[in-house]
């Protein structure tokens, strides 16, 4: 029987909150001084969209390397933020732009009225 304690609940909440502070920072690095000179949201979301596995094995491969699986926190860390990377290159990219252009249509049929 698995028990969930509250060390491996913490570190799988760590991880998620980690990880969508990462994917904040690429929604708002037009907004970063230095390097909205070399990089642009747009141009990130949509290489994520063309790679989709690429992003992920990139982004599983940092979270490997900065926690290890060493013990069970470490392994829920990890855990926490794959859930997080997975909804956010196979669902949030993906839905993106049918969304906001949705949202715009709205606002600009609120806006004409």
């Amino acid at each position: 029987m698995f028990v969930l304690t509250p060390t491996m609940f913490g570190s799988l909440l760590a991880g998620v909150a980690l990880w969508l502070m990462f994917w904040y920072g690429v929604d708002h690095v037009d907004s970063i001084p230095y390097l909205n000179q070399y990089l642009s949201r747009r141009m990130i979301l949509e290489w994520i969209k063309k790679n989709p596995q690429t992003a992920l094995l990139l982004t599983e491969g940092m979270n490997l390397l900065l926690h290890g699986v060493g013990s069970a926190a470490a392994v829920f860390f990890n855990l926490g933020g794959t859930l997080v990377n997975i909804a956010v290159i196979y669902g949030f990219v993906p839905t993106r732009s049918f969304l906001f252009n949705a949202i715009e249509k709205i606002k600009s049929a609120r806006n004409a009225a």
